[in-house]
């Protein structure tokens, strides 16, 4: 078991290592704009991914002194990109989605690990509402971008663009999901009701049965 979980590992970050070259190719050959939007330049993404998902499959085999490790390296990481990495960068495309990819997969492996310390910080309150309204942000935040990136440099466009996600979010998970999450659950709950409403009657009739036999 342990040999083809390693042979998977191996292809997979084979797989990772060809896609993250073609996305270099791509972008010495026709550009910053023309890579960044293409498909075929963010598989290495989607095999990170999986990636990730064969590892965690045997997560109970981390240790906390692995999991703490890996944390590090990915902060690590993720400083680096947070640093130096801005729009349009000509070394963004080439190694900082490289290094964005280290520090989610050294995030996500900390965190799977409930005693390293990168799950009790990512399990703080602020936090854990951050991840709640996590999609709202990713959704808001790209129009944010767009205007604000053409109208100040990239180290006012982070705070303003992170801001304006957080309270658009905010406001659209309290208006919009919420009510809609209420609303899927009253279904659950009316359905069964009607399941135990049709289910209620065969109950005298099997002890009647019962009885009788």
């Amino acid at each position: 078991m342990r040999l083809r979980l390693r042979r998977r590992l191996v292809v997979l970050l084979g797989i990772y290592l060809l896609a993250s070259a073609w996305r270099i190719y791509q972008y010495e050959n026709s550009g910053w704009d023309a890579t960044y939007y293409r498909f075929d330049t963010r598989i290495s993404g989607l095999v990170c991914g999986a990636l990730l998902a064969t590892a965690l499959r045997y997560k109970d085999s981390i240790s906390e002194r692995a999991a703490n490790i890996a944390g590090i390296v990915a902060w690590a990481a993720l400083t680096v990109c947070l640093s130096i990495g801005y729009w349009g960068a000509p070394w963004s495309l080439v190694v900082m989605t490289n290094l964005a990819h280290i520090a989610a997969l050294g995030l996500l492996i900390a965190a799977s690990t409930k005693e390293s310390w990168v799950s009790s910080v990512l399990s703080a309150p602020p936090l854990v509402g951050i991840g709640i309204i996590s999609y709202g942000m990713y959704l808001w935040h790209y129009p944010a971008a767009i205007y604000f990136r053409e109208l100040t440099p990239w180290y006012l466009t982070g705070p303003i663009v992170l801001s304006f996600s957080i309270a658009m979010a905010t406001v659209s998970y309290l208006i919009v999901e919420r009510p809609l999450q209420r609303y899927r659950r009253s279904l659950g709950d009316h359905q069964r009701d009607d399941e135990a409403k049709l289910a209620a009657p065969a109950a005298p009739q099997t002890a009647t049965a019962a009885a009788t036999a």
